[in-house]
């Protein structure tokens, strides 16, 4: 399965794009680009892999995965630059730590029913292996 990521906004309120995947388009909030420095940034624009991920804290979700761009699933002391990248619930960026929350919907200042994007994207993505998911800056239709 494959998965598209367009950022067209990004404020001091947060990063704000548009997902598309399984045929069904979502808008994700994430941090504001801060020279991808851990936990207060969003990652950067490339190809990167999601898979089924059990959370400590989030439980069943998604993670994000590019280990040639040092993005890797869980903390290493070897030259990993970000770890832990989720897609996860949330409505507004100081919920966030790098991560990606998918919503219904958005205005200036956060998105909103996150929650039920969530459940959508893991419904979508049930029994897959790995998703491919295409990160890039650009204007949205």
């Amino acid at each position: 399965m494959n998965a598209k990521l367009t950022r067209f906004r990004s404020t001091s309120k947060g990063t704000f794009g548009r997902l598309d995947i399984g045929g069904v388009s979502l808008y994700t909030l994430e941090r504001e680009w801060n020279n991808n420095k851990s936990n207060v940034s969003c990652i950067p624009a490339g190809d990167y892999v999601m898979v089924h991920h059990e959370s400590p804290r989030f439980g069943a979700c998604l993670c994000v995965l590019n280990e040639g761009a040092g993005v890797v699933r869980s903390k290493r002391e070897d030259e990993a630059v970000r770890w832990g990248i989720l897609i996860h619930p949330a409505n507004k960026v100081d919920e966030l730590a790098g991560c990606i929350a998918p919503a219904m919907s958005f205005d200036d200042n956060q998105v909103y029913s996150s929650r039920m994007a969530f459940n959508e994207v893991m419904d979508i993505t049930e029994g897959c292996d790995a998703i491919t998911l295409e990160i890039e800056w650009g204007k949205v239709e």
